[in-house]
């Protein structure tokens, strides 16, 4: 299959689910590009993408609203009647977005038409108005769409009217998780086909060693609200056994989270990497005993789905807790192969992290069970193998 991806940015490191996917299709001998509305430009990446052979195309610089009215775009008869069809109208009451879309369909529009061909398929991640354009898009070249919906782009401030209309443009709407599928079949009335495929991890570089610190505990992820990274510091404040607590990431939560480690007394047991490599990031997780990620639901709605770096450490045989919230119950069986607290708990989380400091079995039983579990139903190769089956049963419908 020849497969377009219509990305928000690419690369960008904490969206390591989307590498792994276009990784996959692009050894089973698919055609792979990838249209993006920016570059990140991090100073970190995972060395993988270097291994991904697609042609790469980027939305040029709309800063300002004559380019959406120049002469240019008025006299091309496809951008104009595109202009003029069902969908500007359909999507009047959004004027920001609807204004947006275009731009994006012109830019998608002149990438596609510099392809050999056109593509058998197109595929976005997050619901949002990327969506929109590509509809434009498919309206003109008979191209399907599929959409994998996240959680940022449903679960935060949701505007269902306009969601709505957003999913009504689809082919088929992929979903990360159960949780995901039941939240989406709850809210809205007309959807199209929906698959569920969880977020790829590329879990065979993740190999175990004898380096476990018995008392090291780690956090990865985005220093955002919805991990609830404070909680877990907060379950820390009494904790008397000796331990060392790092924290892998950055967001706009660093200096909150920095002020409360220093009034809580915690400023010697408690450290701030910020974003590492993924060699870092694998000595990291290989060295911890435990690994803690107490998401929790912001007052926005704002949530995880299922968090990636769950399943990353559990395939580096490191002992997680984590929250009863959204589809973690769905990667992590309490008891059995970690352990999950009531959200915003952070004496549950206390009680949790000192009991697998203090019993070395219990933890080395659930962290090896959970490396079992990820293996078996996380791992790139699973992962792809249900997408791509997706993709080639949409490819056949039209």
């Amino acid at each position: 299959m020849k497969i377009l991806y219509f990305l928000g940015s690419w690369p960008k490191l904490s969206e390591s689910f989307i590498l792994n996917e276009i990784r996959y299709l692009g050894e089973q001998g698919h055609d792979i590009s990838i249209f993006a509305l920016k570059d990140p430009e991090e100073d970190v990446t995972h060395p993988e993408v270097d291994k991904v052979r697609a042609e790469v195309g980027y939305s040029r610089d709309y800063g300002s609203r004559s380019y959406l009215f120049s002469i240019g775009n008025l006299i091309d008869p496809v951008i104009l009647r595109s202009l003029l069809g069902k969908k500007t109208f359909r999507y009047a009451m959004y004027p920001k977005e609807l204004a947006h879309s275009f731009l994006l369909f012109r830019d998608l529009l002149k990438f596609i038409k510099n392809m050999d061909e056109k593509p058998d398929i197109m595929h976005l991640h997050f619901l949002d108005v990327k969506v929109i354009a590509a509809s434009r898009i498919s309206s003109l070249f008979d191209i399907p769409i599929s959409c994998t919906a996240h959680a940022v782009d449903i679960f935060k401030n949701p505007d269902f009217n306009y969601l709505q209309k957003l999913l009504n443009e689809l082919d088929i709407l992929v979903v990360p998780s159960r949780y995901n599928k039941r939240w989406v079949e709850d809210n809205f009335d007309k959807l199209p086909p929906i698959k569920y495929v969880p977020a790829s991890n590329d879990l065979s570089k993740f190999k175990t060693s004898r380096d476990t610190k018995e008392n090291r505990i780690l956090t990865v992820g985005r220093l955002v609200k919805k991990k609830g990274i404070e909680y877990g510091i907060k379950a820390l404040k009494d904790i008397k056994e000796d331990f060392e607590y790092h924290i892998v990431g950055s967001g706009p939560e660093e200096e909150n989270l920095k002020k409360l480690v220093k009034d809580l007394g915690l400023d010697d047991k408690v450290k701030f990497l910020g974003n590492v490599s993924d060699e870092r990031l694998m000595e990291e997780y290989d060295e911890a005993s435990i690994f803690l990620l107490p998401c929790i639901i912001t007052d926005s709605g704002d949530r995880d789905s299922m968090p990636v770096v769950l399943k990353e450490a559990m395939a580096m045989e490191t002992a997680c807790i984590s929250t009863n919230i959204v589809a973690i119950p769905e990667i992590i069986d309490d008891g059995e192969n970690g352990i999950i607290v009531e959200s915003r708990d952070a004496e549950g989380l206390k009680e949790a992290i000192l009991t697998l400091l203090n019993d070395k079995n219990k933890r080395r039983s659930l962290a090896k069970k959970g490396r079992e579990k990820a293996l078996t139903n996380f791992s790139r190769d699973v992962v792809g193998k249900k997408l791509e089956s997706k993709f080639k049963e949409l490819e056949g419908s039209y």
